[in-house]
């Protein structure tokens, strides 16, 4: 991030890719500083990947935090995240591979940005899915940005995420997946989105809310599979099961 600082070309680069941010969002309710400072880490994130030969990323957020660097920086890695799987790059909150699996295999076989986030229960067939790392090309790669506004992380005004209002989207059905520890078994599901919660209020506060049969029962799964579920829209169940027969995939389908 201080060479990216220290280099007027790189500089102008993320001036010009912050500015063309702004412009594409329906509304900002941040300062340009902190996009531009998010940039920065953007593009440094971008460079490492580039050296190292990636092509997935993710990022330990709490351990981010308590060494400070988040608020040295005043950046939060969530639109990083965004940009990423808009780009077609699978990228995790938490440094969580489990999810990160299971969203490279859903961004693959939708060619759609995928949405992650904890799962969690409303009643008894809905459940949600929380946090700020929704994607704008949740709808195809190929397909026009979804509306986003970009907002406030941290109460005190910086940190940028990148929000969607899932109530406005069109498309309704979802398929979430998640890996088990061991890699060798994928929790399917498939539901219906009923409703959005948190879009105005700023942390991780982002919700999909879910209609699925036994809420109950796929939130008792969280303790052999993990809390965070990787979802893309439409129903991609069939592909996931055949995709999991040739890599020796075990696939347990919620019902």
């Amino acid at each position: 991030m201080n060479k990216i600082k220290q280099s007027a070309g790189a500089m102008e680069k993320v001036k010009n890719r912050s500015d063309e941010l702004i412009r594409r969002a329906q509304k900002v309710h941040i300062d340009r500083k902190y996009i531009v400072s998010h940039m920065i880490f953007h593009f440094a994130v971008k460079n490492l990947m580039k050296r190292y030969n990636c092509n997935a990323f993710a990022f330990e957020c709490f351990e981010a935090c308590s060494a400070r660097l988040s608020d040295d920086w005043e950046f939060v890695p969530c639109l990083t995240h965004t940009l990423l799987k808009d780009e077609g790059y699978p990228s995790a909150c938490e440094g969580d591979l489990n999810a990160l699996l299971a969203m490279n295999i859903l961004m693959g076989l939708s060619r759609k940005s995928a949405y992650m986030g904890n799962l969690g229960m409303v009643d008894k067939d809905v459940i949600y899915i929380f946090h700020d790392v929704p994607g704008m090309k949740m709808r195809g790669f190929d397909k026009p940005d979804l509306p986003y506004e970009l907002r406030n992380f941290v109460q005190s005004g910086w940190g940028v995420q990148a929000k969607v209002d899932f109530a406005k989207i069109k498309e309704k059905k979802v398929t979430m997946a998640r890996f088990n520890p061991l890699a060798n078994k994928i929790m399917v599901a498939k539901g219906e989105i009923i409703g959005c919660e948190g879009f105005s209020k700023p942390g991780c506060t982002l919700k999909a809310i879910i209609r699925v049969p036994n809420a109950k029962g796929l939130c008792k799964k969280r303790s052999d599979y993990g809390y965070h579920f990787a979802m893309v829209y439409g129903d991609y169940t069939q592909e996931l099961e055949q995709l999991a027969e040739m890599i020796n995939v075990e696939v347990e389908f919620h019902s």
